[in-house]
């Protein structure tokens, strides 16, 4: 709001005995006001003329820093144009935005946005101060249940959320000009945040927005405006279409400021029907994208037949080997990890081989790699080649990543963020953790079922997000191995069968896993000069396959390897 070029009387000073001359009062040009040069500095004017007759209002105007200012005052505020944004006179009488003045220079200094009470289209609730050009510390008078410009909706076909009350200003300016009308648009009463939280005075109006045909949500583009975005449709879209424009400016103000009301609108038309992040609808994937194959997972050489009823062992999936304790089911996940290393110049593993320590775990690849028992290596390190231990410190061990425990408790946090680090950070496409019943043994919980439960859930779905392979080993549970040898019949030797709900401490291994592995023993008579017998491998579960028994027979030779063989009874 600028000055006019008017002077008149100020009734104030007329009050006075003074202004003589009848120019003490410098009208603005809406004339129904003016500034006092004679220090009444803004004065109202109720009925304004030419020639200044006026008669003053009772109430004088107060500063965005007077506490006592009331919602009956703000009633006698100006409606005026906002040029240094582009808004037009009409627009603001539309939504009833009045302009509070400062007494110091007489500029307009704040906005007031009125909101109306649910209670009826037709009651003024409160004001929301805005001290231009963007300073909202005023706060609120009266009370706020609505949105903006909520009172002003009419039918129920369509439906714009802004972010602001600026931006609800400039786009019904915008539509005006291209449309020549305006259709509903209504701005968040607090704005969005980058947590994407909802207000409750916004929440409390789901079951109006709710009754559109389609709303298309037109926020600010940056994070917090994305943030409230995505968190709006999310609630809404199980009741009505919702879409989300993408800007390609700022914000609503900023474009229309800029010129780009064209630019603006065009978003809105090309905005996309948001679908929740969980749901994924049918016609969302390209035919040509159904029809790749599933391709094979890595083999072991060691275990033919296993991968083989497998297809080998792929990423995105979770392997349980279930084994009873002293069985080498350590070793053999070490051999895994080491054909992993050999396997590609790329291959980087994650391990969480919690019973022993990090470097055991690196003599264990060194030894491998030479083709010596890790028993032997460690008793005498230089027994092995030292050609290929000097091979495998330099090409194995710095793609080797290892979790080392330090007495602190492994919670499922912690255990997430390490396996994430080690996968999106060091690239590791496998991970395997030895074992779960440790993780879960270092909290002072007490119900180890429900622990277990919690921590499968959240790896089941980590290895589908961050899409890498994770080998997880479980115990059997608890006097399983004294109750197979009482119901077998057959004399030594015999072998320990495990099935698919033997693993210590929770049906979740069964449930959420997509492969699972027994590794079993062959029973040999104790008193032999050597009882140590054969092992064996068993698919318990394969989800995607749906198969299932022996998979292969397997000895440990001197070199520190298992190998496949054919079994003996």
């Amino acid at each position: 709001m600028g000055f006019s070029n008017k002077r008149v009387p100020c009734p104030k000073c007329r009050l006075d005995g003074r202004d003589s001359k009848g120019d003490h009062l410098h009208l603005y040009d809406d004339g129904l006001g003016g500034w006092c040069s004679s220090g009444h500095k803004y004065v109202k004017l109720d009925t304004p003329n030419e020639l200044g007759d006026t008669a003053v209002n009772s109430n004088s105007h107060y500063t965005a820093k007077d506490p006592s200012l009331q919602i009956s005052v703000v009633n006698t505020y100006p409606i005026v144009g906002y040029p240094e944004r582009g808004i037009s006179k009409e627009t603001m009488e539309f939504f009833g935005v009045r302009t509070g003045v400062s007494l110091e220079n007489g500029e307009p200094s704040e906005h007031w946005y009125p909101y109306f009470s649910t209670d009826g289209a037709t009651t003024l609730s409160g004001y929301k101060c805005r001290i231009l050009p963007k300073d909202f510390s005023r706060g609120v008078t009266g009370k706020i249940d609505q949105l903006f410009g909520q009172h002003l909706c009419y039918s129920n076909r369509f439906l714009i959320v802004v972010e602001g009350e600026q931006d609800c200003l400039a786009g019904r300016d915008m539509m005006m000009k291209l449309k020549g009308k305006a259709y509903n648009i209504v701005s968040l009463p607090n704005g969005a945040n980058e947590n994407g939280s909802i207000d409750l005075t916004t929440k409390k109006q789901f079951e109006w927005m709710s009754k559109f045909e389609k709303i298309i949500l037109a926020l600010d583009n940056d994070t917090p405006g994305k943030a409230t975005a995505n968190a709006l449709a999310d609630y809404l879209c199980s009741h009505v279409q919702v879409f989300i424009a993408q800007l390609p400016g700022k914000d609503t103000a900023s474009m229309w400021e800029a010129g780009k009301e064209q630019e603006w609108w065009n978003a809105l038309q090309s905005a996309k029907l948001y679908v929740s992040d969980q749901i994924v609808l049918g016609s969302d994937t390209p035919l040509e994208e159904l029809m790749v194959p599933l391709q094979s997972g890595i083999g072991f050489p060691f275990l033919p037949r296993t991968c083989d009823k497998l297809h080998g062992f792929r990423t995105r999936e979770l392997t349980t080997v279930i084994a009873p304790p002293k069985c080498g089911k350590s070793s053999m996940l070490r051999q895994m990890q080491h054909h992993l290393l050999i396997s590609s110049d790329d291959e980087r593993v994650g391990g969480f081989f919690l019973e022993e320590t990090t470097n055991k775990t690196k003599q264990s690849i060194l030894a491998l790699h030479a083709g010596v028992a890790l028993n032997r290596f460690r008793a005498n390190p230089s027994c092995a080649d030292k050609h290929l231990i000097q091979e495998a410190n330099d090409t194995l061990l710095p793609r080797l990543h290892l979790f080392t425990h330090k007495g602190k408790t492994i919670s499922d946090d912690l255990l997430e963020r390490k396996i994430e680090y080690m996968v999106k950070g060091l690239g590791c496409s496998t991970v395997i953790l030895d074992h779960a019943t440790f993780v879960v043994g270092t909290r002072s919980s007490k119900d180890e079922r429900r622990d277990i439960d919690q921590m499968l859930t959240r790896l089941a779905r980590m290895v589908e997000d961050e899409n890498f392979r994770l080998f997880l080993v479980a115990h059997i549970k608890r006097g399983f191995r004294e109750q197979g040898r009482q119901d077998k019949k057959e004399k030594y030797p015999y072998w320990d069968t495990i099935s698919s709900d033997s693993a210590r401490g929770s049906g979740a291994f069964e449930q959420l896993s997509h492969n699972m592995l027994a590794i079993e023993k062959q029973v040999l008579d104790p008193e032999l000069e050597e009882s140590r017998g054969l092992l064996r491998t068993r698919v318990l579960l394969s989800r995607e396959w749906g198969v299932e028994g022996i998979g292969d027979y397997l000895t440990f030779g001197e070199d520190g390897k298992f190998q496949p063989v054919q079994p003996t009874y």
